[in-house]
């Protein structure tokens, strides 16, 4: 995590390798506790507050916190390259076919569509 305290990890629990376990752990890797099981799923990002993660699992796209339970974001097949903008806030591009929306989403589930754009578009967050 961003602030050095938590670490989080996959494990595979499947000869498939599809099946993985989600852990987060102190930062020296002790006290990990299971978060969630993932069917070709993967971590993707902390927040800058290290209070969130991001996870896929089975083509869904996760809010996770320790100690708290995952929150369904959205299609992963269709949800594109999250980006923490704020410790409480991400952007992502969501896929409308023929063209992307760019979409704010808070922790607490308020979404905001911001603006259609050309699927040839690419943005960076700095």
């Amino acid at each position: 995590s961003p602030d050095g305290a938590h670490l989080a990890y996959t494990r595979v629990i499947s000869r498939s390798l599809e099946s993985r376990e989600l852990f987060l752990a102190d930062a020296d890797g002790t006290n990990a506790q299971p978060y969630a099981v993932l069917q070709h799923g993967a971590f993707v990002n902390w927040s800058p507050d290290s209070a969130h993660f991001l996870y896929q699992n089975d083509g869904q796209m996760y809010l996770g916190a320790p100690g708290q339970p995952p929150r369904r974001l959205g299609n992963a097949v269709s949800l594109f390259n999250p980006h923490w903008i704020t410790p409480k806030q991400i952007i992502y591009l969501l896929d409308q076919g023929t063209s992307w929306v760019l979409v704010s989403q808070t922790v607490d589930g308020q979404v905001v569509s911001l603006v259609s754009l050309p699927k040839d578009i690419t943005y960076d967050i700095r």
